[in-house]
């Protein structure tokens, strides 16, 4: 199944390949759809395990009874959808089987040009049972998306679901969807530097995570294009694995998914309000203001969360 692309496709079409070969075995082509589509089994057909189906689970009205000889065959399961350059999306294996995930830009023709890790490391396109796993692509497109199951002796069950991580609502997201800051090789996998112009013809090094680096660019980006970097005086940080001030859970900072500008003007408990142009070129990229909140205001500051975490 695939959810949080804009454009995803509803059929997925299912195969039994050979193994050493694209080469698809004979009458054992079908297709399910969503919301359904990410349930495959495997199943043995005979007390020697020599023969498998696959099936889209029993509320599906495409009920699809194909077999084949175990040993020689995997099965594919594949869909097409947008992707968009530098977003960050999930695909978790929930088999009991390797799966090998194979990205194809349908444009240029390129191969998983992506990066791909789970818990912070780095990984191939092999993905393991049981575990989530993250990528991004390069380029922004129309993608082939293939499932490649290898069964296993047990009973087999692909369950794949590949989505845009959601803004973060709260600390269960922070850590499941980007990382835990505490984690030694947590900086060297998400965190980047960036370069963001200053009004004086410079540029501000911001260290923040990798999956805010492009929505800064393109806050940047639109303050520039209406003549409006110049109300952004001061940059006052982003990544600092630290507390909030007066309490006793992280700051969003410990992710590098919040930065703090005109400090000076906007300090902490201030009313004052940021001009709107900056708030809402921020807002457009998904960063909440914390001069919105209810408790203490913080004008200085917007992270990436729904509405302040």
């Amino acid at each position: 199944m695939i959810a949080g692309s804009p454009v995803a496709m509803q059929k997925w079409d299912v195969a039994f390949i050979k193994v050493d070969t694209p080469e698809i075995a004979e009458n054992s082509q079908g297709y399910f759809s969503e919301p359904v589509a990410n349930v495959v089994a495997l199943i043995p057909q005979t007390e020697e395990g020599l023969l498998l189906r696959f099936y889209a689970d029993s509320k599906s009205k495409n009920f699809i009874p194909r077999q084949v000889q175990q040993k020689t065959f995997a099965l594919r399961a594949s869909t097409q959808t947008q992707l968009k350059a530098k977003e960050i999306y999930t695909v978790e294996n929930k088999s009991t089987g390797l799966v090998e995930l194979e990205i194809k830009n349908t444009e240029t023709g390129a191969s998983n040009p992506y990066l791909i890790w789970d818990g912070g490391q780095k990984r191939d396109r092999f993905l393991e049972p049981d575990r989530k796993f993250f990528f991004e692509v390069q380029d922004s497109g129309l993608y082939d998306i293939s499932f490649y199951y290898f069964p296993s002796p047990d009973l087999a069950r692909i369950d794949i679901t590949l989505e845009n991580p959601p803004i973060p609502d709260n600390y269960d997201e922070l850590y499941r969807y980007y990382g835990d800051p505490l984690d030694p090789e947590f900086g060297k996998n998400y965190i980047v530097t960036i370069g963001l112009k200053n009004p004086n013809g410079g540029e501000w090094k911001v260290d923040c995570h990798k999956a805010i680096a492009q929505r800064l660019r393109q806050v940047w980006e639109e303050l520039i294009k209406d003549n409006n970097l110049h109300l952004i005086e001061t940059y006052n940080g982003c990544f600092n694995i630290r507390m909030k001030r007066g309490k006793n859970e992280p700051s969003v900072h410990s992710w590098g998914l919040a930065i703090d500008v005109n400090a000076e003007e906007y300090p902490m408990g201030s009313p004052k309000q940021q001009p709107e142009v900056i708030t809402q070129a921020f807002k457009n990229q998904g960063l909440s203001w914390g001069g919105y909140w209810k408790s203490r205001k913080d004008p200085m500051h917007y992270e990436f969360s729904v509405s302040g975490i």
